[in-house]
């Protein structure tokens, strides 16, 4: 399991913080759902997948 940064220096440190361990989290979750529903999982990560793109844009 993740753990997040003991004692963040500034608010910035503190949100890549919180940003890192929720995507850590979110990493583990999805690999879990590809062993039982790998359909799905892949339907999941192509949303997420798009998401990014069009924050780029």
């Amino acid at each position: 399991m993740f753990q997040r940064q003991q004692n963040p220096v500034n608010d910035e440190e503190k949100v890549i913080n919180d940003f890192t361990f929720r995507a850590q989290l979110s990493t583990e979750a999805l690999n879990d759902l590809r062993k039982t529903h790998p359909q799905e999982a892949e339907f999941l990560l192509s949303i997420i997948e798009q998401g990014i793109k069009a924050l780029k844009q």
